[in-house]
């Protein structure tokens, strides 16, 4: 029975611009760990107080227009969306309906093209916290703006919602307008999901989940409701337009809301805001801001600085490590060496640290010549990493004081002979075992005695292959 039906679906991706200050107001919009500490008389509604457009957002808003190349009016209005609930003390929220700032547009992933009805600027509300006999409002996030991006009914399942969702997301992080974390609510999803015969264009009523914040909720939420609304028509029942909400913990959707009429708002044009007008200067202004995109970028570095596909993906990951793998590679000219210190151990320290790639202590220049120390066979991995971590608790900038001081504390030759007779002493067995063992257990006898060694030095013996040498010839 589920192979006459088809899913249509249409995304609201709704993303919270990095701004310093909210959209209407110079109120802060940095993560705040108090409820209702970055507020002021507009956020709460008071009467009297006028709103004031910040214009970084606007810039914003145009850059991420021109990148997926939708229709920029060169006119938008700012409206009232009157509704009314609590955590919205106005009684209406300023969006954009008549005169969005961007009109259509397309976007093609992996030969899926996701059509796009329009884009507009909006404020955020307020956030209702619910308790077990009470619910609370916190007006911090009141105000913030939002990029609202609006597609067609055109998407067919779960697996295109979330490819949409990931580029998207993937996009707003490279030219740092959002850091569009679905887990803190910057990046929010409401899907709109239809079920209609195959072969059949027309389009049934629509049920709207709200706020969907992890892939695994889209793809849970979009599941669940297409089996739901197929059991409906298959028993001959009508689908109900409603806004309803997914519980993870249940997985199942339940009714927020009824939608009585197509537009259950109240629209008109904001008095307090006069109409945007946006001239060719401003726009070109925008488009010559706007980095090389994450697939031209991944071109660049295997072509410029010969990595692989791989490679090339992860770091373009954001722009900000593109560009510090970049600034690495003009002091160390070895792609590889670079490509395996970057992965293995800085995304390593950033993991643990729970930091990203801008809050790193280790600048790029200063990597660099950590590594071009390496190549030039000026200290070893050992000693590398050694210092690597001072770098990163201390941040030390003279590498070259730093390397002059672990020489100073190695060990020559005389004293490695030495340490080596006092090893082969108190590993007499091991010896015996050596001489007369097959090339496998040599090895691994080998790597023991080596280990012994390092030990007896206090760790001042930092070659290995001098060592193993050393060893090879006494024995």
């Amino acid at each position: 029975m589920l192979s006459k039906w088809e899913t249509i679906i249409g995304i609201e991706t709704h993303i919270q611009l990095s701004t310093n200050s909210k959209l209407f107001s110079k109120i802060s919009t940095r993560n705040c760990l108090y409820p209702n500490q970055q507020i002021c008389n507009y956020d709460i509604g008071m009467p009297g107080i006028l709103p004031i457009l910040n214009q970084t957002a606007l810039d914003m808003a145009i850059r991420f227009g021109l990148i997926i190349n939708t229709q920029i009016y060169n006119q938008a209005i700012f409206e009232r969306k009157n509704y009314f609930y609590p955590d919205l003390p106005k009684g209406y929220q300023i969006s954009q309906r008549k005169k969005t700032i961007l009109g259509s547009g397309k976007i093609t992933i992996k030969n899926k093209t996701f059509y796009i009805d329009h884009i507009n600027l909006e404020e955020d509300a307020g956030k209702l916290l619910h308790h077990k006999n009470h619910s609370i409002i916190d007006f911090n996030r009141s105000g913030i703006p939002l990029l609202e991006i609006i597609t067609k009914p055109c998407i067919l399942n779960y697996a295109e919602v979330i490819s949409y969702v990931k580029y998207i997301n993937q996009i707003v992080k490279y030219i740092k307008i959002s850091n569009a974390e679905l887990s803190k609510g910057s990046l929010r999803c409401d899907i709109n999901i239809s079920i209609r015969n195959k072969g059949n264009k027309k389009l049934n009523n629509y049920i709207e989940i709200k706020n969907l914040n992890s892939y695994k909720n889209i793809k849970g939420a979009i599941l669940y409701e297409t089996k739901r609304q197929i059991n409906i028509l298959n028993k001959g029942g009508k689908i109900i337009k409603e806004t309803r909400l997914y519980n993870n913990k249940k997985n199942k959707t339940y009714t927020l809301r009824k939608k009585e009429n197509q537009n259950d708002y109240l629209f008109f044009n904001c008095p307090d805001l006069l109409e945007l007008k946006l001239n060719k200067t401003f726009i070109k202004k925008q488009k010559n801001s706007i980095p090389e995109l994450p697939h031209i970028k991944i071109k660049t570095l295997i072509k410029q600085l010969g990595l692989s596909f791989k490679e090339a993906k992860i770091f373009t990951n954001t722009l900000d490590i593109a560009r510090f793998v970049e600034k690495t590679f003009e002091i160390c000219k070895d792609i590889h060496l670079i490509s395996v210190w970057v992965r293995c151990y800085l995304f390593e320290k950033l993991k643990v640290y729970y930091l990203n790639i801008t809050q790193n202590p280790i600048k790029p220049k200063v990597l660099g010549k950590l590594l071009f120390y390496i190549k030039n066979n000026n200290i070893n991995h050992n000693d590398a990493k050694f210092i690597f971590n001072k770098l990163w608790s201390t941040h030390l900038n003279n590498i070259e004081t730093e390397i002059n001081n672990l020489k100073k504390e190695q060990i020559n030759n005389n004293n490695l002979l030495t340490i080596l007779k006092i090893t082969f002493k108190e590993n007499i067995i091991q010896i015996i075992l050596y001489k007369k063992c097959n090339y496998k257990k040599k090895k691994k006898i080998l790597n023991f005695l080596i280990g012994r060694v390092i030990k007896n030095s206090k760790n001042k013996a930092t070659n290995p292959k001098q060592i193993k040498f050393l060893i090879k010839k006494i024995i």
